[in-house]
């Protein structure tokens, strides 16, 4: 038996729902003496299996990975939460590394039901200190999940000793010597009070939980934030030029967020630096222990499919009463453009694309009782992210050139497609692939994996970000499916500035898209029976003051989108759906969902937004969005 295996711990037991119930280690597969790579409590190696209840760890204890009771396959943090997922695969399930290098999951009969399909002499499956878990060949890394997690750690060799690659330990807020912030990261402190991020347009901010900043110093498009092995914080543009130091020398000085909004250098346990400098001392210098929430379980709601299919049963209502909001003097905004350029791969569409276009001072509101709005608000509000939503990959040009089939039509594409690409729970599998040119971006419906590099679809529509997503597209509606979707970054800069896309159940819809839709579900002619046609618009009125209800930031952010851009209806559901991309913080989007409830019932469907009067006309809430990056 190998006893470096672990028992699935009894927190992340309860997070993934199971019984608190004695937990006995089954008997795993022993390596031969001869195995290619050494066996060590952070890695499997070739021949090694882990089976339901056991995973190993990180060096430092903060990250598991592992297979569970039922089949899930989880990255999970020390209380917990869920990094990343897939399954459930079903009990008796196995995870191992077979013929060298590919992790395998297979059922209780043997049947191989997801694998990474790396081919390599000798690769071992390592659970880094950062959260990442990789497939390494010595230490070069062949592969990693999630994509999307920063990376902050490397792998011990096959010849070194299992050590801290850093001279201090690698916590969640703080930066260690030759560590390095890209745009779109961040740390943050112990309690999440407070946050140092170098956001997409290269800003360095010390930022608050509602969405503030107390300090702030600009590196420009593509900068980067490095902590020198001397202990000297330097913030760089894209071509290296030094924009800002902190001047600390140290031989081991590492940078942390403290809850009192400091961000501080410490040498020996001491505070040698810190910003702002007018900030008292509230907080000691942190040692903290990480206390990652346990990811909760989103409410579903189907995302509507061209063709007829049924949906999941409507969330439970709401409990929490719906405040009486404000009224506040909100006047429309100014046409003159925001500075600065946009990417496309996160913040898609021409500025005059009308998902872009804010609002206007001209928008007729109905009022609660008409019949379109008075049907629009009938139903419970959720905000869908890792169910019946849309995950979108980021390819590079070291990902693999996939094929993809259509099997409607049997056309077959190459496409870019990472390996470790999921979609989201639920039978519709939408995935948007954005290839690395930035502006190719790539639509599928119901995708599949049907072997290595190969996948099927029934529906793939090929987008161009920088155009105005009407076209075509992969939802019933035939316009882009990226136009309304919340991103990742959106939501984690607390900022979402474009029109939302919100799913309606049948009893809502009504025969007959207007604009901007282009189309409707194949069936709505007869499965629809309610007030409001596929590409209504509705939004928050002018006169509600979004700042004066108690929301969390998330929610916050989310009702000023509704306010200021609104929501487009582009799709069926189960229940009326916003859609966070697959990607999104699971607690972030969990809170949006929850304030969802109190801002759906102010929303009020706008009978003016026409191709000539978008968002009712007049003058925009908000500025032009800025241009996109050539």
């Amino acid at each position: 038996m190998l006893t470096r295996f672990r028992k699935t711990l009894v927190a992340a037991a309860l997070a993934a729902g199971l019984l608190a119930i004695p937990l006995v280690l089954p008997q795993m597969a022993q390596a031969g003496s001869d195995a290619c790579a050494p066996s060590r409590s952070d890695r499997l190696i070739p021949g090694e299996k882990l089976s339901p209840g056991q995973n190993i760890a990180s060096l430092d204890g903060r990250y598991t990975f592992g297979l569970e009771f039922d089949g899930t396959v989880a990255i999970r943090t020390a209380t917990g939460g869920a990094l990343w997922k897939k399954g459930p695969y079903g009990a008796g399930s196995t995870l191992a590394v077979e013929d060298g290098s590919d992790l395998v999951v297979r059922d209780k009969a043997g049947v191989a039901l997801w694998r990474t399909g790396i081919k390599s002499d000798c690769a071992a499956v390592v659970v880094l200190n950062d959260g990442r878990v990789v497939l390494a060949e010595n230490t070069t890394e062949l592969w990693s999940i999630p994509s999307t997690r920063a990376k902050r750690a490397a792998v011990v060799g096959w010849g070194a000793q299992p050590t801290p690659s850093a001279c201090a330990p690698n916590l969640a807020d703080r930066l260690v010597p030759g560590e390095s912030l890209a745009v779109g990261q961040q740390i943050s402190s112990p309690r999440g009070t407070y946050t140092l991020v170098l956001n997409v347009g290269g800003d360095l901010l010390i930022r608050t939980e509602t969405g503030g900043s107390v300090w702030k110093k600009s590196g420009g498009p593509g900068a980067r934030l490095n902590l020198t092995t001397s202990g000297d914080l330097q913030l760089v543009t894209a071509e290296g030029a030094l924009v800002w130091h902190n001047s600390v020398s140290s031989s081991c000085a590492t940078v942390a967020v403290q809850d009192d909004g400091r961000v501080v250098a410490l040498s020996d346990g001491k505070v040698v630096w810190a910003i702002p400098t007018d900030r008292g001392v509230v907080a000691a210098s942190p040692t903290p222990t990480p206390t990652a929430a346990p990811e909760p379980t989103p409410t579903t709601a189907p995302t509507p499919t061209p063709t007829p299919a049924p949906a999941p049963a409507p969330a439970p209502a709401p409990t929490t009463a719906t405040p009486t909001p404000t009224p506040s003097a909100t006047s429309g905004g100014s046409a003159l453009p925001k500075p600065g350029t946009r990417d496309p791969v996160y913040y898609p569409f021409a500025s005059s694309a009308p998902w872009n276009i804010a609002v206007g001072s001209a928008a007729q509101f109905e009022s609660a009782t008409a019949p379109r709005t008075a049907d629009f608000l009938r139903e419970t509000p959720v905000v869908n992210s890792t169910r019946w939503s849309i995950a979108v990959e980021i390819a590079t040009n070291d990902d693999p050139l996939a094929t993809v089939t259509n099997l409607n039509n049997g056309a077959v594409y190459k496409v870019r497609v990472p390996r470790d690409t999921e979609p989201t729970y639920g039978t519709d599998k939408h995935v948007g692939v954005i290839q690395p040119d930035g502006r190719t971006a790539w639509e599928f419906y119901k995708f599949t994996n049907v072997g290595t590099d190969r996948w099927t679809t029934t529906r793939a529509v090929q987008t161009d970000l920088t155009g105005d997503g009407m076209a075509d597209g992969a939802r019933a509606s035939g316009i882009s499916f990226y136009i309304g979707l919340i991103r990742e970054k959106e939501l984690a800069e607390l900022s979402i500035n474009h029109v939302l896309a919100i799913g309606l159940p049948d009893e809502v819809l009504k025969d007959g898209p207007v604009w901007p839709a282009r189309t409707q579900d194949s069936n709505g002619k007869t499965a629809y029976s309610g007030n409001v046609p596929m590409g209504t618009m509705a939004a928050i009125p002018p006169n509600v003051n979004i700042d004066a209800m108690n929301l969390t930031p998330e929610g916050r952010a989310l009702g000023h989108a509704l306010q200021d851009y609104g929501a487009l209806v582009l799709v069926r559901s189960g229940t009326a759906s916003l859609f966070c991309e697959q990607s999104c913080n699971s607690v972030q989007a969990q809170a949006a969902s929850t304030d969802f409830r109190q801002l759906y019932p102010l929303m009020r469907v706008i009978t003016n937004n026409t191709a000539t009067t978008p968002g009712g006309g007049g003058t925009p809430r908000q500025p032009a969005l800025p241009s996109l990056a050539p």
